[in-house]
């Protein structure tokens, strides 16, 4: 009976190493499955990013193309102010016979302009009104404010140089643009060219 037990028992244990198998080989099998199942989810996850990478890097790269444009345009603009200013500037200069002035310093709009001397505001007064004409001509929706100089001759005091000043600010005086300013004894009949609208004489000191 001993003997007959054994087998059974030997009998038993074959099949649960038979079952210890087969559940190894489904363990296998099912670890593989899962992995391929993983790495088919990663795999479409990753496509699916790349799709949308792939399509958010076009779009950023139209619109560098587009921006570049953009900056190409505005060097281009700032290429013909610079020219613009430093030829209205030299012709300014010329016109108005300012010897002291050094035209090195109208090559860019942005140079720093600090002039000296008898000539100091009237050079003041030129670099200020091409300044404006240079910014309605570039910028016509910007808003024309009245323009106003105290006295801009109050440092140039001979009749040839209040004559020289009051003609820049009237010669570029904007479109539409109002000019209000002062000055000590003026005669209107020194620039017949241009209207003036109205005269404010005081006949009391303040």
């Amino acid at each position: 009976t001993l003997s007959l037990e054994q087998d059974k028992y030997a009998i038993e244990a074959a099949k649960l190493r038979e079952i210890e198998v087969q559940i190894n080989k489904a363990d296998k099998e099912a670890d593989v499955s899962i992995k391929q199942l993983g790495i088919r989810n990663i795999k479409e996850k990753v496509l699916v990013d790349y799709g949308k990478n792939s399509n958010a890097i076009d779009s950023l790269e139209v619109r560098i193309s587009e921006i570049k444009k953009q900056i190409a345009q505005i060097e281009k603009i700032k290429k013909q102010v610079n020219q613009e200013y430093k030829k209205l500037m030299i012709q300014a200069v010329q016109k108005y016979n300012l010897a002291s002035i050094d035209t090195k310093r109208f090559e860019k709009i942005d140079m720093k302009f600090n002039p000296d001397g008898t000539e100091m505001n009237i050079a003041l007064v030129i670099w200020l009104t091409t300044l404006l004409s240079l910014k309605y001509k570039y910028n016509k929706e910007s808003v024309v404010f009245p323009l106003v100089f105290d006295t801009p001759n109050n440092a140039n005091i001979t009749d040839e140089n209040e004559k020289r000043i009051f003609e820049v600010v009237f010669d570029n005086l904007p479109k539409n643009g109002q000019i209000i300013t002062s000055t000590i004894g003026f005669d209107r009949n020194l620039y017949p060219k241009h209207e003036i609208s109205q005269i404010i004489e005081l006949t009391e000191q303040y």
